[in-house]
Formats: C-alpha cells, structure tokens, sequence
C-alpha cells in the first residue's frame, strides 16, 4: 500500500516534503522524504518548479514528534503521530458516522436537501449520527449572503431541530455572528471558508465547539478560478500546517479538529478522484470528513446528474468506510446507512 503525504516541513530554506509509505510491525513509519537537488534524473521529481531527490529512511515516532515539534506543533506532536499511526495502520477501519445535510437555503445544489419550514422526519429518524444544517449555499457560482440573511432562515429551524434530535449538530456557516448566535444549540461549526476568519474558529473553541477545518484555495466565491496546482499534496499540507498552529496557539484541543479536504472546492474531477483515492494525503491524526455525497465528480465517469447520483454516492461512501474515513456528509442518510450496514453484514465470517 501507499500513502502519501502525512508531513510537510518547511521552517527551513529548503523544504522536505515527507511522505510515509507504510507502517512496520515495530511500529516505526517508512518514509520517503524529497530533498532538493540539482539533479534532472529519473530518480528526481519535480514539485513547484524544483527539483528534488528521493530519499528513503525510516523514522521512529519519536523521530516523527521531533519532527512536528520543529514544524512549531508541539502541543499536537504526540496526538498526530499517535493518530497517524492508527489511521495508517492496517485494520484500523471501522464504522463511518453519518452526517446528514440539509439546508435551510432556496438555492443549495440539491434541491431534495432543501427544508420547507422544518427538517423532515425522515432525517431525525435515519439514524444519522450528525446532522450539519447551513443556511447558505456555497455551490459553485453562488453568492455569499450577509449573516443576518442566514440567521433569519436558521432562527426556527434551529432550534426545533435541537429539540427533536439527540445527536450532535453541526452548523455550516463562514459567519462569526450565525455562531454567536446558535452557540448554545450546536456541538460542531463546519466552516467551509477555510479558516479566513480567525475570529470565527476563536468562537467554536471559546464555546467549546469542535471545528471543520477544510481546504481551498481562495475563497468560495473565486474557488472554479483556484483550481490550478503545481503539487497539491504539498499545498494542500502548506496549507493544514499553517491554520494547525493557529488553532493550536489559540489553545483549541487537538480532538475537537476535524480535518476535511474539500471536495469540489477549488479542485477539478481529477483532484477529487486523487483525493477520495489517497486519504493518506489528510491523514494527520485528526478526525477526518468527506463531503462527497451527489458531487459533480461522481458523474465525471458515468454521466449521472444530481439527482441520479446515489449509487454513485453509496460506492464512495464505501470505499470511504473501507478507508477508514470517520466521517461521511452525505444528503441520503438513511440509504446510505442500510447499503453500509447490509455491506458489513454480508462481509462477516
């Protein structure tokens, strides 16, 4: 097996990106490490215009803490090297939650997860284990509203969802003022903006709130112009190093990050496809989520629209769930949680 990607250390000049190919029975993580070179050889590769040479060693979780901790992660050295090496271990696969969308907006990309007035029944009764309520949509080609916009689509729903699910509930917003406002009805801000506003994951962790830190490059009203990379696994942990030490200097404790790749957001099909295939790529010890449910690269190969998307969806959530991925965002909870139980049901000895 590979994987690909877990470190990316630049406090020096040059930079080494790390990337652990498996892990040993003496539980140590082998690694393949890039070094700049002036060589143009077959054993070079090239990552954002330089040239570098590969150089494989293995290195000892201790070594990998070290390594974190020089990366200026040290409150989160121990909790990442010890998730990395259950996450990248072998049999470390078990049961997806289910997170369920809806969407108190009239223009989100799938019409069928838009409320009228209240959340279905069918999604209290489910079984979700989250559900993550929004109220704007951020599909391509939408337009940002103002917060006080979303918390006048929230302010009933909101609240009578609180009181008919038991569960955790998580509240896509990118706006400071719809957080302080429902704070005391959510578990989780799942904050699509990538962490733009320090503000607002200031206030998820002063109301200790778990918090979506998710990936793109640009912001949501520019992300179909950002989709050009000369190396996207490294920019993409430039990027996750980066706002992992804001969190961290702001005192946020490590379980209570959730780490999302964004999927559609400022990547084309390919990187989609590249990123449901090598989780490994965010794989850092922290609980992972995939937002893949009915996305437009799900019909890159079969030519399905929207609403013809669930088989396509149920695959990728089961590949996901076999992956090892804890967290799945999907707009079919119910059928996506009998297609996963049924599968592990036939998949026992």
């Amino acid at each position: 097996m590979i994987y690909i990607l877990v470190i990316f250390s630049y406090m020096d000049s040059t930079p080494s990106f790390f990337y652990p190919q498996h892990l040993n029975s003496g539980g140590k993580l082998s690694i393949m490490s890039y070094y700049e070179s002036d060589s143009n050889d077959l054993s070079s590769v090239q990552i954002k215009g330089r040239s570098y040479r590969r150089v494989s060693e293995e290195l000892s979780t201790s070594e990998i803490r070290d390594i974190l901790r020089a990366d200026g992660l040290e409150d989160y050295a121990g909790f990442m090297t010890n998730g990395m090496v259950m996450q990248l271990g072998d049999g470390h696969a078990g049961r997806s939650a289910i997170m369920a969308i809806v969407n108190a907006t009239p223009d989100s990309f799938f019409s069928d997860s838009r409320l009228s007035g209240h959340v279905p029944e069918k999604i209290i009764e489910s079984g979700a284990d989250i559900i993550d309520i929004g109220g704007e949509s951020t599909r391509p080609g939408s337009r940002e509203i103002t917060g006080e916009i979303e918390i006048e689509r929230l302010q009933d729903i909101l609240p009578a969802l609180r009181s008919q699910f038991n569960g955790p509930i998580s509240l896509d917003t990118r706006h400071i003022r719809v957080v302080e406002k429902f704070s005391s009805l959510i578990d989780m801000v799942n904050d699509v903006s990538g962490l733009m506003d320090r503000d607002l994951a200031c206030t998820a962790f002063e109301n200790g709130l778990k918090y979506v830190l998710m990936h793109i490059n640009g912001e949501v009203n520019n992300m179909t112009a950002r989709e050009n990379y000369s190396d996207l696994p490294g920019e993409m942990a430039e990027f996750y190093f980066k706002n992992l030490r804001i969190l961290m200097n702001m005192g946020m404790k490590p379980e209570n990050i959730i780490i999302d790749p964004g999927l559609g957001f400022s990547k084309n099909f390919e990187h989609d496809y590249y990123l449901v295939r090598n989780t490994n790529v965010f794989t850092l010890g922290f609980t992972r989520l995939v937002g893949h449910s009915r996305k437009r690269f799900l019909g890159a190969k079969t030519g399905s629209g929207i609403k013809d998307r669930l088989p396509e969806t149920l695959a990728a959530s089961l590949y996901l769930e076999r992956k090892g991925i804890e967290i799945l965002r999907v707009h079919d909870p119910g059928e996506n949680i009998r297609f996963l139980e049924q599968f592990r049901f036939l998949s026992q000895q």
